[in-house]
C-alpha cells in the first residue's frame, strides 16, 4: 500500500477515535455531575453497613471478625476509624500469633496509605518472615512493596525516590514469587510491571481481565479504571485518561468512597483545558472528601491545586462582578431612556386618543355620506351617466379622506388599513351598480386570460382599473391617484390586460365602457 495512503488512513482513524472519545468523556461529565449531588445519600449507604455492624458487637459474634468488617468499611472512607479497628484487633491478637500478624500488617498497609511511612516502616521491618505461610508472605510483601512504592511517591529528593523505588521493586519481586499464578493480585502486578515498562499493549490486556472479573462501578472497578487511566496517562493520550479517571471517580462516588485520586485529577485536566468551573467544583468535592477521610497526605496533594484553582477562579469571579456592575449600569441608563420613552410613548397615545376621536367623527359623516350615497345610487340607478358621476366623485371624496388621515396621523399601518378598507367600500359600492361586471370583463379575455378571484376577494387590482375605466376615468395618474399606485404600475396593469384581449386589443377599453350599457 502506499504509504501517503497509509499516513492518511492512520490519521482518519485517531480523528474518529479522537471524536470517539470527546463523546465519551461529554456523556460522563454529565454523570458524574449528576452523581455528584447524591454523593450524601451513598455515604450514607456505607454508613448504615457500619452501623449494621456496630449492632453485631452486643450479640455472640467473634469481636476480630466484626473488627475485620468494620476495618474493610472505613479503609476507604475514614482513616483513623480503621485504624481504630485495626488496633483494637491487635490489642486482642497478643496471644495469637496468626491473628496477630494479620492485624500488624493491616496497621501497616493503613498507616503508609496514610503518609506514616516510618511508624509503617517500625512495625513491619521486625516481622519475621520464615515463620510465615504463603498467604501471610504474600501479604507482607505486598504490603511493604506498598509502603515503599508510596514513600518513593512523595519523598521529597530524587535519590530517596531511588532508594525507596528499588526497595519496592524488590519486594514486588518477591510477591510474585509468592502469588498465585491466576489471581487478581497478580494481574494488578503483571499490568503495573508492564505499563512500567512501556509495554501498553499488555498491561491494557491485563486491566482488561480485571474489569472483565469485576462488577462494573464497584470498588474494585475504581481501583482498575484509575489503574488503566495511568497506562494512557504514560502512553500520553489524555482523553482516554480522562475518561478513565472520570469512570474511577464515578465508582467512588456511588461507593461512598472519600479516598480519592481519581476526582482530584480530573480537576487538574479541566484546569489544564480551561474548565475552571468543573475544576473548581472537582476539586472542592476532593477536599471535602479528604476532610473526611482525614489523612494529612492527601491533603498535601489537593492543597496546592486547590490553591491555586481558587485563586484563578476568584479572579474569574471578581471579573465577572466587574462586568456585571458595568451591566448593572448599562441596564440603569437603558431603564432611564426607557422612562423617557415612556413618558414620550404616553404623549404620543394621548394624541392618537384625540386623532381617534377625530376619526370616529370622520367615520359617522363618511356613514351619513354613504347613506346619502345610497339613497342617491337608488335615484340614480336608471342613468348610467349619472352613476358614473356619483362614483366618480365618492371616489374623490374618499381619496382625499385617507389624505386627510395620513396627515392626521402619521402611521403608516393606519393608513393601509383605511386603504383597504377603501377598495372593499369601492369593490362592493361598484358591484352593487354592476353586479355582472367581472363575469361581462371575463368574456373580453381570452379563455386561459380570464381573472379568477381569490376566496373572499370582490375585485383585484386588474378588475378595479378597469373598474374606473368603466366609470370613465381613463388617465393613469388619476387612477394611480384613487389606488394608490405608481402610474407606472397602473400603465403597466392596462397593458398586460388588453394584451390578453378577445379580438382587436385597441378598442378593448372601449368595449369594457359598454359593460353595463343599455342597448335599445
Amino acid at each position: 500500500m502506499n504509504k501517503r495512503i497509509q499516513i492518511w488512513l492512520l490519521l482518519s482513524v485517531c480523528t474518529v477515535l479522537k471524536g470517539y472519545a470527546g463523546n465519551v468523556c461529554d456523556s460522563l461529565f454529565a454523570v458524574f455531575d449528576h452523581e455528584l449531588e447524591s454523593t450524601q445519600a451513598y455515604i450514607s449507604i456505607r454508613q448504615h453497613r457500619i452501623d449494621s455492624l456496630l449492632r453485631l458487637q452486643s450479640v455472640e459474634v467473634d469481636p476480630y471478625d466484626i473488627n475485620c468488617l468494620l476495618t474493610s468499611e472505613y479503609q476507604h472512607y475514614k482513616s483513623k476509624e480503621a485504624r481504630e479497628y485495626v488496633v483494637r484487633n491487635l490489642e486482642s491478637s497478643s496471644r495469637n500469633e496468626s491473628r496477630y500478624l494479620e492485624s500488624t500488617i493491616r496497621l501497616g498497609f493503613l498507616l503508609a496509605s496514610t503518609g506514616n511511612f516510618n511508624e509503617a516502616k517500625d512495625m513491619l521491618e521486625p516481622l519475621s518472615v520464615t515463620r510465615m505461610n504463603q498467604y501471610e508472605k504474600a501479604a507482607y510483601y505486598d504490603c511493604m512493596n506498598h509502603l515503599y512504592g508510596e514513600a518513593g511517591f512523595y519523598s521529597k529528593t530524587e535519590a530517596m525516590k531511588q532508594v525507596y523505588f528499588h526497595l519496592a521493586d524488590l519486594y514486588d519481586d518477591s510477591l510474585a514469587a509468592v502469588l498465585p499464578a491466576n489471581s487478581a493480585r497478580r494481574y494488578r502486578q503483571l499490568e503495573a510491571q508492564w505499563r512500567n515498562r512501556r509495554m501498553y499493549d499488555s498491561s491494557l490486556e491485563m486491566n482488561d481481565s480485571l474489569l472483565m472479573s469485576t462488577e462494573e462501578y464497584s470498588q474494585a472497578y475504581a481501583s482498575y479504571a484509575f489503574c488503566r487511566s495511568e497506562t494512557y496517562r504514560m502512553m500520553g493520550d489524555e482523553d482516554m485518561q480522562l475518561e478513565w479517571l472520570l469512570r474511577s471517580a464515578i465508582a467512588d462516588v456511588r461507593n461512598g468512597i472519600t479516598d480519592n485520586g481519581s476526582s482530584w485529577m480530573v480537576a487538574q485536566i479541566c484546569y489544564n483545558r480551561g474548565d475552571l468551573g468543573r475544576a473548581y467544583r472537582y476539586i472542592e468535592y476532593s477536599l471535602n472528601n479528604s476532610n473526611i477521610y482525614g489523612a494529612t497526605l492527601r491533603h498535601g496533594q489537593i492543597g496546592p491545586l486547590m490553591s491555586i484553582i481558587n485563586n484563578e477562579y476568584q479572579m474569574r469571579l471578581n471579573k465577572q462582578q466587574r462586568m456585571l456592575y458595568a451591566l448593572l449600569a448599562a441596564v440603569s441608563i437603558l431603564l432611564f431612556v426607557l422612562a423617557m420613552l415612556f413618558i414620550l410613548i404616553q404623549h404620543r397615545n394621548r394624541n392618537l386618543q384625540r386623532l381617534h376621536i377625530e376619526t370616529e367623527q370622520l367615520n359617522r359623516q363618511m356613514a351619513e355620506i354613504n347613506g346619502q350615497l345610497s339613497q342617491t345610487n337608488m335615484a340614480l340607478r336608471e342613468s348610467n351617466h349619472v352613476k358614473e358621476e356619483y362614483i366618480a366623485h365618492y371616489l374623490n371624496l374618499y381619496s382625499e379622506y385617507i389624505d386627510r388621515l395620513k396627515s392626521l396621523k402619521r402611521d403608516p399601518e393606519f393608513t393601509q388599513r383605511e386603504v383597504e378598507r377603501f377598495y372593499q367600500v369601492f369593490d362592493s359600492t361598484f358591484l352593487s351598480l354592476y353586479p355582472d361586471f367581472v363575469e361581462k370583463f371575463n368574456s373580453l379575455l381570452q379563455s386561459e386570460s380570464r381573472i379568477v378571484l381569490k376566496k373572499g376577494e370582490l375585485l383585484n387590482t386588474e378588475l378595479r382599473i378597469f373598474a374606473l375605466i368603466r366609470l370613465g376615468i381613463t388617465n393613469s395618474a388619476k387612477i394611480a391617484q384613487l389606488l394608490r399606485y405608481s402610474p407606472n404600475t397602473i400603465y403597466n396593469y392596462r397593458a398586460k390586460i388588453k394584451n390578453q384581449a378577445q379580438g382587436n386589443r385597441d378598442d378593448f377599453e372601449d368595449r369594457v365602457r359598454q359593460i353595463g350599457t343599455f342597448t335599445f
